[in-house]
């Protein structure tokens, strides 16, 4: 056999070599999704998937996790999203318009837990998801990625943003769903009258102390507010909170003083307080007057004749299945 008839003999047994290792590995894939019986698929290991091997995730309809995947063509993508679960990519570091654009059809929630980075094509294309979308990856945004992205038509987690600045904020908040931005610590009066025109709900739930010029630009936020990790609220940001939101959530706040109390009953709009320690007569008196509505949880310490007050109280909605605060605080 001469030079030319060795080689293709060569290439051809290569080829039928490797074509079996690939249909032995498919196999053994699809082995190891048939084989999971309940709860979340979680597929460590998978660096890679072929458009047959997302085909297979998709068809065994769970909810699927791929903590170790770092590349998907858009073929793949397309596949996976058949799936009609959630679906976690969080091993993606990366993530082209067009692999964006086939994940978006995914009727279901969508993560990307390390994708630092996000260019406004993908980002845009990304867009016409439907589902919560789980951005939480991202270490920074651009303003043209917060105004793509702010077209998505589903609720929207960004918490891993550390800091964000006016211009990017001012875009993301015609996003009209809830907006989670809960990685930032602190919040600069420009940045938080820039979000505040948001019309959904806007989690910044990583707050743990709150300026009055920060309060007084919130204030304006045209949707709810939570602040799921503010302790304590001064009596001047309390007086900027009187205004608005229109619905203030307040679920770690665990003391009040009579001033605060006092702005909080002057509020038109709805607050909700479910952490507090046991109140006084002179601060339940307060809240008893309330403008708006109060939904407050009472701790079982709370002295008999202040939670009578406050039971009777129209304007409060009252929760008594409130845990003793041993039980409540670390």
């Amino acid at each position: 056999m001469n030079v030319v008839g060795r080689w293709l003999g060569l290439v051809f047994a290569s080829a039928v070599f490797c074509g079996s290792l690939s249909r032995a590995a498919d196999d053994d894939f699809a082995a190891r999704v048939a084989a999971h019986r309940t709860g979340p698929l979680t597929l460590t290991g998978v660096k890679q998937l072929d458009p047959s091997a997302a085909g297979v995730v998709a068809a065994a309809g769970y909810p699927a996790v791929l903590p170790d995947l770092e590349e998907l063509a858009p073929e793949a993508a397309a596949k996976l999203a058949a799936l009609g679960k959630s679906l976690a990519l969080d091993g993606l570091t990366s993530l082209s318009s067009e692999t964006a654009a086939a994940l978006a059809q995914l009727q279901a929630p969508l993560s990307f837990a390390k994708l630092a980075w996000l260019e406004p094509a993908a980002a845009a294309a990304l867009a016409p998801h439907r589902n919560v979308l789980f951005l939480d990856g991202l270490a920074a945004i651009s303003p043209d990625t917060a105004a793509a992205i702010a077209a998505h038509a589903g609720p929207l987690s960004l918490d891993g943003l550390r800091a964000i600045s006016p211009a990017a904020a001012a875009n993301l908040a015609s996003h009209a769903q809830w907006l989670s931005l809960a990685g930032l610590e602190t919040l600069s009066p420009d940045v938080a009258a820039a979000i505040a025109p948001h019309r959904g709900p806007l989690l910044l739930d990583g707050l743990v102390w709150l300026p009055p010029q920060t309060a007084a630009a919130l204030s304006d936020c045209e949707g709810p507010l939570c602040l799921g990790s503010l302790v304590s609220l001064s009596s001047e940001s309390a007086i900027a909170f009187r205004t608005g939101p229109p619905t203030l959530l307040l679920p770690s706040l665990d003391r009040l003083t009579l001033q605060v109390a006092e702005s909080i009953a002057a509020r038109t709009g709805r607050t909700l307080i479910t952490g507090i320690e046991p109140l006084g007569i002179a601060e339940a008196k307060a809240l008893a007057a309330a403008a708006g509505r109060i939904d407050l949880r009472i701790a079982p310490e709370t002295a008999a004749e202040t939670a009578a007050i406050l039971r009777q109280a129209k304007a409060i909605v009252v929760d008594e299945n409130a845990p003793p605060l041993a039980e409540q605080k670390p």
